[in-house]
């Protein structure tokens, strides 16, 4: 799933230095969506680990 995300993130990249202001404005929306994807994934992995201490 993470490594899907990286590519993604990647290509958004890529891309974002050749495209117009509108585009710019998607990939910035998409890489926040990505974004909240990874916190909430990693908050709820490490939830468990964190309840024995």
């Amino acid at each position: 799933m993470i490594a899907g995300i990286l590519a993604s993130v990647h290509d958004l990249a890529t891309e974002a230095s050749t495209a117009s202001p509108e585009r710019r404005e998607w990939i910035r929306g998409e890489l926040d969506g990505l974004s909240a994807i990874v916190e909430s994934h990693f908050g709820y992995e490490e939830r468990p680990r964190c309840w024995p201490l």
